[in-house]
């Protein structure tokens, strides 16, 4: 085919001028002849030499110019040729360079690409982002702004990261794609993500994304006015003693595997001898068997039925699934019967099996909260749940044993291992100290005591999750109140009623990492209505129950509706100690057909609701407080307000500049200053749909207010929080601005 391109070529440029168009990504050239050009066959060798001939015997009737320009023409034709014969083996010979491997998946996937069809009338614009968190040393970019392709034409544009430090430094990418309805027809050929990439000292490193629109893009109604794709990378420093290989070694670097359809799924491929790892989560990751990878389950699972469907299911159905031969899960409100999957499990059958027969909703909002779970296991559900939640079985714990395909297993973690050091100070006090906690503060960590048993969670920025837990303690600890803080990295657990605690001298706590987030009971104590459509709830945390929420971070509010318990996530507006007992407040919008949010119409002072640990990794407090940035700029749509509210209030404690832009519908929507717990004075309030009263700004989220809110500011950071798609508009108006994507941060949910 390519061959027949290039000859086509060859012809065009004899009988008329051919159009050519080129890519900025890396002066990859793109010749198309014109679709009426006739192509001349391969099975037609001798053609070539029999047109040199006819001209020969006419030579005496050309002018040597005119000879001349025909071995030019004909040149032009060979180089052409020699280009589109040589372009794959180039990509290839970089990949081998740099280690991009997975070839083999590559040419199975060029067998299909080369009979896609280009849908010459419509042409999208792709554009590059590129993220790192504030810990990661790196630096990072795209290498190009922008490309314009056809649904079905390939492309390949590139980014560059560095290592600027004196160390190897291991990282990780994960991507994403606005707006989401294109996600679906966004295809990677190969690409950099989900794989721990390592860099040495000084090194820099280009790294390849090559890609496809799929053509029937142009088909989807809902796509119709949509020609701009927002394709972003983030890159995460991988820590906690990988196994991975000699970063000093060139040889025998970790090879990026990604299949056609890894994009469509949005989920990671871990298959045939790739070795162990951990995830972009810290989660521990096996290896696959050889047939046994992301490509090889969607074949199967694209193929046949895997379930045997029915009405609905029922707790007492569900639990008598709960074998490697006959495995049922719960997500949300499905069931599935995932036994053929669990080999196709990239954290392990074992890993999979936890949730055997119960309700893996928390899990898998835990660990894979990004993945298109519908489409995965289309093919494995079963029915609609219709039990009671609250009688199935809780999912065990985590495993321990690891990579049993490496031929032997990993330790369970000790406190030991850890070098968490235990000390008992005068008054009743717990000291727990550990090398690497020199950056933890107090509001990274969070304690309880019930059923006798002591659990500290260790969450410090941009690490895993870890808690330790005291088993069955004397009487007198577990009726005790406690406070705790952190003071020069180490944890001061100071018990209120003085008892002995030699306990924690005289037995170590077990170690349980990358655990579930728990769920604690927690008392309303007040309902206020605000608007036509919004509560502010404030609610109390148990009095053995010390768990703040650091700014910009999440809790999962859990309420029972009907037979089925129902989470979803909220950012409290407050986060408060009095005395020792803490209160959070909500601001909570209710839908009329939401699917949690009208239980809140039943809620009154003295009911109980379950909260979860906070979630959340990102340390927006320093963000916000770094010397060099000049302004905190907001934008916020709705009730997309509520992660902002903390970050205006800690800008103006330092009488710092801050400017949040709230958009809503109408008046209405518009809540009063006195219930929030800073002024509205750098508040900018804009209406889409106002009265004829209103004075104050009008309109939707546009080029000229994000132009008017960043100009004339050379340093700041902006945060965005509101629908899917103001999200995206806004995202869109501020790369159009000239915004470093670097310089902001979404919130998502």
């Amino acid at each position: 085919m390519l061959l027949r391109a290039g000859i086509s070529l060859c012809s065009s440029i004899i009988k008329a001028p051919a159009v050519v168009r080129t890519f900025s990504t890396r002066s990859a050239l793109v010749l198309r002849a014109p679709s009426t050009t006739p192509l001349l066959s391969r099975s037609q060798p001798g053609l070539s030499v029999q047109i040199v001939r006819e001209f020969g015997k006419k030579s005496s009737k050309l002018s040597r110019d005119s000879r001349d320009s025909l071995y030019y023409i004909i040149s032009i034709g060979v180089i052409a040729v020699g280009v589109t014969f040589a372009a794959i083996p180039a990509y290839r010979i970089f990949c081998e360079s740099t280690s991009f491997g997975g070839l083999t998946q590559v040419a199975k996937d060029f067998d299909k690409i080369e009979k896609m069809k280009t849908v010459e009338d419509r042409l999208i614009r792709v554009q590059f982002n590129a993220d790192i968190p504030s810990s990661m040393q790196w630096k990072f970019k795209p290498l190009q702004h922008e490309i314009y392709v056809h649904p079905g034409e390939t492309a390949l544009a590139f980014y560059t990261a560095t290592n600027p430090t004196d160390k190897p430094i291991i990282g990780i990418s994960s991507y994403n794609l606005t707006p989401f309805q294109a996600a679906y027809y966004f295809n990677k050929i190969q690409c950099f993500c989900f794989e721990e990439q390592i860099l040495n000292p000084g090194e820099t490193v280009d790294l390849p994304v090559f890609f496809y629109i799929d053509p029937d893009y142009a088909n989807d109604p809902n796509l119709e006015y949509l020609d701009n794709i927002l394709l972003s990378y983030t890159f995460f420093e991988a820590k906690s003693g990988l196994k991975l290989p000699d970063p000093f070694d060139p040889n025998n670097r970790p090879s990026v595997k990604l299949d056609l359809l890894v994009a469509m799924l949005n989920v990671p491929s871990f298959s045939g001898s790739a070795g162990a790892g951990r995830s972009e989560y810290g989660r521990v990751k096996v290896a696959l068997k050889p047939g046994k990878g992301l490509m090889d389950w969607v074949r199967l699972a694209s193929s046949k039925l895997l379930s045997r469907k029915q009405p609905s299911v029922d707790h007492v159905e569900l639990a008598k699934h709960t074998s490697v031969k006959d495995c049922w899960i719960l997500l949300f409100d499905t069931v599935y019967d995932v036994t053929s999957y669990l080999e196709f499990h990239p954290g392990g059958v074992d890993e999979l099996m936890r949730a055997a027969g119960t309700d893996a909703t928390d899990l898998f909002n835990e660990y894979h909260m990004w993945v298109n779970y519908e489409s995965m296991l289309k093919s494995c559900v079963v029915g609609p749940f219709r039990g009671d939640r609250s009688k199935l079985a809780k999912p065990k714990p985590a495993v321990i044993d690891g990579d049993k395909n490496n031929g032997g297993c990993m330790e369970a973690p000790t406190m030991a291992k850890l070098k968490i050091a235990t000390r008992i100070l005068p008054g009743s006090v717990l000291k727990l100290e550990c090398p690497t906690w020199e950056d933890l503060l107090t509001e990274n960590v969070c304690g309880s005591i019930e059923n006798h048993e002591f659990s500290l969670l260790i969450r410090e920025y941009n690490q895993k999750t870890l808690r330790l837990v005291w088993d069955d303690l004397p009487e007198a600890v577990a009726a005790s109140g406690f406070t705790i803080g952190v003071v020069d990295g180490a944890i001061l657990v100071d018990f209120l009623d003085k008892p002995a605690i030699t306990v924690f001298l005289t037995k170590l706590g077990r170690v349980l990492p990358d655990t579930s987030a728990r769920y604690h009971s927690c008392r309303v104590d007040s309902v206020e209505k605000l608007n036509y459509n919004c509560i502010m709830m404030k609610v109390s945390l148990p009095p053995k129950l010390v768990m703040p929420v650091p700014t910009g971070h999440h809790v999962s509010i859990r309420m029972k509706k009907g037979s089925n318990l129902i989470s979803r996530p909220y950012t409290p507006i407050t986060s408060v100690n009095k005395s020792g007992l803490f209160e959070l407040t909500f601001m909570i919008k209710i839908y009329r057909l939401g699917i949690l949010t009208p239980v809140f119409n039943d809620i009154t002072a003295g009911n109980c609701i379950d909260i979860s640990d906070p979630i959340g990794r990102i340390d927006f407090d320093r963000q916000i407080h770094e010397k060099d940035i000049d302004e905190v700029i907001c934008f916020a749509a709705g009730t997309g307000i509520t992660p902002m509210i903390r970050l205006a209030e800690g800008r103006l404690n330092q009488a710092r500049n801050v400017a949040v832009w709230w958009f809503n519908r109408t008046e209405e929507d518009v809540l009063e200053e006195k219930d929030f717990p800073i002024s509205f004075e750098k508040f900018q309030h804009v209406l889409s749909e106002p009265t004829e009263l209103w004075t104050g700004r009008k309109g939707r989220i546009s080029e000229q207010l994000v132009r008017e809110a960043v100009d004339d500011k050379s340093h700041y950071k902006i945060y965005v929080c509101g629908p899917e798609g103001f999200n995206n508009e806004a995202l869109r108006l501020l790369r159009e601005a000239g915004v470093y994507m670097d310089t902001v941060h979404v919130f998502q949910g």
